[in-house]
């Protein structure tokens, strides 16, 4: 005849991870003052701290969204805003003067707060672009 551990206390080795799967077993309650809780909480730690967070891969619908690209997004440098332009006419307004260039080309975008102006093309033409684009935002009123 055997006799059973369940419902009994007597004999877990308290403290250690033995002791809270002793606790298990014979579906007794660990408590603080034994101290298989904080056993359990510094051998989860431990094991967190170990072994690092590996990235999950990544799903078949957001490879499919992103058209097979999987990862961090790459960090593109910073670049640096130019104060003035060098060509002689760039932002003039449209009306100020006639075409002040032979390669100057006219930004204007309907509905803009922005006068439509003349610039060099290249990166003088995108940032008059975006500037009148954002310009042509409606304003919020505020209240």
């Amino acid at each position: 005849m055997s006799v059973s551990v369940i419902g009994q206390e007597a004999g877990i080795e308290h403290g250690t991870m033995k002791g809270v799967g002793q606790h298990k077993y014979r579906k007794v309650p660990a408590t603080q003052e034994c101290g298989c809780r904080q056993a359990l909480s510094d051998y989860r730690a431990e094991r967190k701290a170990a072994s690092p967070r590996k990235p999950r891969p990544a799903s078949s619908t957001s490879k499919a969204w992103n058209g097979g690209m999987t990862g961090a997004t790459p960090v593109l440098p910073p670049r640096p805003l130019t104060g003035e332009c060098s060509v002689p006419g760039c932002g003039v307004g449209t009306a100020d003067t006639g075409r002040p260039g032979p390669d100057m080309v006219t930004v204007t975008v309907p509905g803009s707060r922005e006068a439509p102006r003349w610039y060099c093309p290249g990166w003088c033409a995108v940032y008059g672009q975006a500037l009148a684009e954002i310009r042509a935002i409606p304003e919020l009123e505020s209240g």
